[in-house]
């Protein structure tokens, strides 16, 4: 071989690395936690964390078991970015961003906060209800509730003239469609 093709060699090898080490990087960890009420410090560790919100007491996963489950969900090209307490209606989730190696955003994933579950995001639950629409109606803001013991994305179906027709209700962990 010459030293052209070693050069090469030695470059692509190095790029290859590179891309290796982004892939695998951490985002920077944040320990400031917020619910709607009040904030609530949780340190990033795995151990499990109790809680007590308006006399109701439960316990939660932590933010770092939460990024844990998150990342059985993501691909190659993107990173786990932070993890925030927060609420979908009625049930605590942890918040984790999506980002590009690039730094861009992408979109959450939601863990349900007590169950450890991935919750699918509203967006997809719109995506998943519009396979069923057909023309002269749109589809409203989903909201996050319980149907039948299952947590479910209702997303309103409305005409175009904005009268109210059914809703379409989507299993939040597994993204079926129920009706």
């Amino acid at each position: 071989m010459d030293k052209k093709s070693i050069m090469i060699i030695i470059i692509i090898l190095g790029v290859a690395a590179a891309g290796v080490i982004l892939a695998t990087m951490e985002s920077p960890q944040q320990n400031d936690i917020t619910v709607n009420i009040t904030p609530i410090i949780i340190k990033n560790d795995t151990i499990n964390t109790t809680i007590n919100e308006t006399n109701k007491t439960s316990t939660i996963i932590s933010a770092a078991r939460a990024k844990e489950i998150a990342n059985q969900f993501i691909g190659m090209g993107v990173y786990l970015g932070s993890a925030k307490l927060s609420r979908l209606n009625q049930t605590l989730v942890w918040n984790i961003s999506i980002y590009t190696t690039q730094g861009l955003y992408v979109q959450p994933i939601y863990i349900d906060a007590q169950t450890g579950r991935k919750i699918i995001n509203p967006e997809e639950a719109t995506q998943i209800a519009e396979q069923s629409t057909g023309l002269g109606v749109y589809l409203g803001t989903p909201t996050l509730k319980k149907v039948n013991n299952i947590q479910v994305w209702e997303v309103p179906v409305y005409t175009i003239q904005g009268k109210y027709v059914d809703s379409f209700y989507i299993n939040a962990q597994t993204g079926a469609k129920i009706k």
